[in-house]
């Protein structure tokens, strides 16, 4: 057997830590968000939604909340949107903490937010902080979209 042939932590399922959260819905955010399976227009934009519709391209699929034109996708969402602001201030302290980036500097960067969002809810693992937010941030969003834009998510 090869060096090769050695299955990498990469290639293994591994139980993360934030599937026991008894937050059922934080959970399932934090996995459709990792899964590709949300709410969010980078996804939803995707398919029509009646025979009249067409697939939006991406650039299409703008945040529906902020004006800011950005595509809303899982990035925007967890690290940029301006509509989670409030929301984001533990989150992006705990972050802080963990890797001892700032996030306002960071977030600047050439791939920062790409970084940050990694941090929040990629391989390293999910925090509480971030499974707080997703579910509070989430619920936000799509409240926001059915009642005032008065549209399916």
């Amino acid at each position: 057997e090869t060096s090769s042939d050695i299955p990498t932590t990469e290639n293994n399922l591994v139980m993360e830590d934030y599937l026991i959260c008894k937050d059922h819905k934080a959970r399932a955010v934090i996995t459709r968000l990792r899964g590709g399976t949300h709410e969010l227009r980078i996804e939803t934009g995707r398919y029509p939604i009646t025979t009249r519709d067409r697939k939006l391209e991406v650039e299409e699929r703008r945040c529906l909340l902020c004006i800011s034109g950005a595509v809303e996708d899982e990035q925007h969402f967890m690290v940029e949107c301006e509509m989670y602001c409030d929301l984001r201030i533990q989150v992006s302290a705990d972050w802080e903490k963990r890797t001892g980036g700032k996030w306002n500097e960071v977030v600047k960067e050439k791939d920062g937010g790409k970084r940050i969002l990694e941090g929040l809810i990629g391989q390293g693992g999910v925090s509480a902080a971030a499974l707080l937010y997703s579910k509070c941030a989430m619920t936000r969003r799509n409240n926001f979209v059915r009642t005032h834009l008065d549209q399916k998510t």
